[in-house]
Order: C-alpha cells, then structure tokens, then sequence
C-alpha cells in the first residue's frame, strides 16, 4: 500500500471517528424524534403542526421532533 493510500485510510478512519463521537453526542442528549427528508424543497415547504407535536411528543416520552434534510449517499 502507498504512502497516499495509507494517508487516504487515516483520513477515512478520522472521519468515521468524527462521526462516532457525533453520533455519541446527540444519543447522550434529550430524546427527540428526528424525521429525515430526502428533498430540500419538501423541507422548506415543511409547516409544523404544533398541537400534533405535542401530542406525539407527550406520548413518545420525547422532548421534541425535528426535520433534516437527508443528502443521498456519494456514488
């Protein structure tokens, strides 16, 4: 294995890290239910409606809910 091999596997490992220890983060917060959206503009079309929020929220034992836009997988 190269040398820029080599350095291209510690990049890759540092990130997967990063994302580990992210991930670690948020798990160790509030519970919230996180609701993935492929489409920005769905996103930004997105109205919440409080009153069901709420109620979800209440039921789920959870703080909140909140929407993300999901980036689709790199080729």
């Amino acid at each position: 294995m190269s040398t820029n091999e080599l350095e291209a596997k510690i990049r890759e490992l540092r990130q997967l890290q990063s994302l580990i220890e992210e991930a670690q983060a948020v798990s160790t917060g509030l519970l919230d239910i996180l609701l993935p959206v492929r489409s920005l503009a769905a996103l930004e079309q997105a109205v919440q409606n409080e009153g069901e929020v709420t109620r979800l929220s209440e039921r789920c034992g959870v703080g909140g809910m909140g929407t993300e836009h999901v980036h689709p997988p790199a080729p």
